[in-house]
């Protein structure tokens, strides 16, 4: 090998190195996060303890799941999860939130921050250690196929008028409903659009419940369970008395453009400017040659013969 040769070859040696260090340092600090983080949130009146299991993925980087030990331990998985330089991102789009903190130089903790919706709290994880870990509970098997559809204890309380938001859920084996109307209640039931709903007061569709409920037989329920365990507190509580009837229905569409895929299909937005695109319809006709109409069909309705507000828990 000449001269030239060998200063060549030793120059690419070394810019193949200079290639590699950095490339090595990033695959030890995934190894590095890699483990059991927890830590205590203080959301209004309660602390929360927190759970992150963080482990490598199949297909590279890293996966996590997320344990809110103290409503009921079901793991949730992180939709994303990033490390990058020192700062660690775990996004929990289950949750609507996520937690984004520095890692500290000896690599023990984490100092950041819970987003969830608008809200953002202060939360620090540490790293666990099989003598320091929390125990996570078990998660609740699911309610048995023929056990009975009901609530052994139920409460109805009026919603705080100050609380935004609404919630439908179940944690651990609590039923949970906040901000939730008696249509909110029924369409659920029933599994009903609120236009199928005929008659009743007007309180039904303004005044507001939070409804917590425990279930009589263990396990988580399913929907339908849920659906049936609704329908017996409308009929306990709210004494609920209705009939089915048919009624016609002006058919109706909200559409967006994920249903024209591949189409080439835009939708303008709604504008009151007369300089504006045309409207979809409009814009279905010119760009796909296709004329819609609009159609009635029958769907069933509950017509309500006797409704209360809800009795003393």
């Amino acid at each position: 090998m000449c001269e030239g040769q060998g200063d060549a070859m030793r120059r690419l040696l070394i810019w193949t190195l200079a290639l590699a260090v950095p490339g090595g340092g990033a695959a030890y600090a995934q190894e590095g996060v890699a483990g059991t983080w927890q830590g205590t949130m203080r959301a209004g009146q309660q602390d929360l303890r927190l759970v992150f299991v963080v482990s490598g993925a199949e297909q590279g980087g890293l996966r996590a799941m997320m344990y809110s030990i103290d409503q009921g331990g079901q793991g949730v998985s992180a939709s994303e999860v990033l490390l990058r330089g020192s700062t660690l991102r775990i996004a929990i789009a289950a949750a609507n939130g996520g937690f984004e903190g520095e890692l500290s130089a000896d690599g023990t903790s984490v100092a950041g921050t819970w987003t969830q919706g608008n809200a953002s709290l202060p939360l620090t994880l540490t790293r666990a250690t099989p003598e320091t870990a929390w125990a996570i509970p078990e998660p609740p098997r699911p309610m048995a196929a023929d056990a009975p559809a009901v609530f052994e204890v139920a409460t109805i309380k009026p919603s705080n008028p100050n609380q935004p938001g609404k919630l439908f859920t179940v944690r651990g084996r609590q039923v949970l409903t906040i901000n939730t109307t008696l249509t909110d209640l029924i369409t659920f039931a029933y599994g009903l659009h609120a236009a199928q709903l005929e008659g009743g007061p007007s309180w039904m569709n303004s005044e507001k419940y939070d409804v917590t409920g425990q279930p009589e037989a263990p396990g988580i329920p399913n929907q339908e369970q849920l659906r049936a365990m609704v329908r017996q507190l409308l009929t306990d509580r709210f004494q609920l008395a209705f009939h089915r009837d048919t009624k016609e229905f002006t058919l109706t569409w909200t559409p967006d453009e994920s249903q024209f895929s591949g189409l080439g299909v835009r939708v303008p937005p709604p504008s009151n400017d007369p300089n504006a695109p045309p409207g979809l319809f409009t814009a279905i006709q010119e760009q796909l040659g296709l004329k819609l109409e609009s159609a009635r069909a029958p769907a069933e309705v509950l017509v309500i013969d006797r409704v209360e507000r809800p009795s003393e828990n």
